[in-house]
């Protein structure tokens, strides 16, 4: 049934609207009059919200902020980590090309592992964004973990630090130490997308865009701090208080003042304290002792390809990077024979190239040779 005029629907006229008939929707617009949706309070619920609509958009307009830090900080923590976490994992395995792809692999298989459990219907954890904003910082204790595992894998796997590392054995515990914060990346994100839709409305297209944006800050962040000679323990203490954060911006406009306020506290007081100096130092004395006597040890720097420790020790200059000693400085017996082995091919080479570990003792050698130029 269709009724036109200025006074709008009634009687007979809602039968119709609730029966389906777009059309007539249409041509009441053009006419010009109100149009009632059936249940009759609709016209005076719509006037009563839009009374409110500052204060209720201002508020919901906080909300969503405080909740799209909690995204963007998944997404930097987790690519921030992940970055750090390689660094690690690259010098352990010997930066093989094979433990490359093992890294990657694990991390993509437990990223689906932790999303496949968060999809589970008896996974309650995280159903909420109060509760995920708390969980997420299962992400530091996780990161000490897993960087404790890749650390540890030579130990794990039975691989001496002057043996080459098996391939099966590689692979075995590439995907056992690269698990926690893998898992952890994949379960809150996909908590995120459901606690996000069903408190917020937010669709899970505009989670992964944000989480994303997140972690190409991360990235870039990490990046350009290892790029400054920044120490991998200030970056992780840096980007977990970020993490902080933004947990503690959500539960402080919820009114949680205890459990917003401590762990960015925390964070905060151990980067004053300098606990990731004394970290850097424990970890530089670890590794220089794999090799060398403690009291060698002179230095560090690290750049964006890796860390160097430097000191010298019976007239040598010895630098190490990873699992080996990079250079020691004169190297001259060792210089020496690799020169007469290539020179032996082509005595009247003139120009030489230097690729590999060792190269400043043999230049300082071939500097020697008159017919080098």
């Amino acid at each position: 049934m269709e009724t036109r005029g200025g006074g709008g629907i009634s009687g007979g006229g809602s039968a119709a609207g609730a029966g389906g008939g777009c059309g007539d929707a249409s041509d009441l617009s053009k006419s010009g009059g109100p149009v009632n949706i059936p249940g009759g309070g609709a016209r005076g619920s719509s006037t009563g919200s839009g009374g409110g609509g500052s204060s209720g958009g201002s508020a919901i307009t906080a909300q969503r902020v405080s909740g799209y830090g909690i995204l963007a900080a998944i997404g930097f923590f987790s690519l921030a980590a992940q970055t750090l976490l390689f660094r690690d994992f690259f010098t352990v395995f010997e930066q093989s090309e094979l433990g490359v792809a093992c890294f990657f692999c694990a991390w993509l298989l437990w990223t689906a592992a932790g999303a496949f459990v968060a999809r589970a219907r008896w996974s309650r954890l995280a159903a909420s964004v109060d509760a995920l904003s708390l969980l997420i910082l299962l992400f530091v204790p996780a990161f000490l973990l897993q960087r404790m595992g890749i650390r540890g894998a030579r130990a794990i796997a039975g691989v001496e630090a002057y043996e080459f590392f098996p391939l099966l054995r590689m692979a075995g515990i590439a995907l056992l130490v690269n698990s926690p914060v893998s898992f952890l990346s994949g379960f809150f994100y996909t908590r995120a997308c459901h606690a996000f839709s069903a408190a917020e409305s937010i669709a899970p297209a505009r989670v992964f865009i944000v989480e994303a944006l997140g972690s190409f800050a991360g990235g870039i962040a990490v990046t350009l701090l290892l790029a400054g000679g920044a120490a991998e323990e200030r970056i992780f203490l840096l980007t977990a208080g970020l993490l902080a954060g933004a947990t503690a911006l959500h539960r402080l406009r919820r009114g949680s003042l205890a459990s917003g306020l401590v762990p960015l506290l925390a964070a905060l007081l151990a980067l004053g304290l300098g606990a990731d100096r004394i970290w850097t130092e424990r970890r530089d004395l670890e590794d220089w002792s794999r090799f060398l006597p403690a009291e060698a040890l002179a230095g560090r720097f690290t750049t964006s390809q890796a860390r160097y420790l430097f000191g010298e020790h019976r007239g040598q200059f010895h630098v190490v990077a990873g699992e080996s000693i990079a250079d020691a400085i004169p190297r001259e017996e060792s210089a020496s024979r690799i020169i007469s082995i290539h020179l032996a091919q082509n005595p009247q080479a003139r120009r030489f190239l230097v690729i590999g570990p060792g190269g400043f003792s043999i230049a300082r050698r071939l500097l020697d040779l008159p017919q080098a130029e």
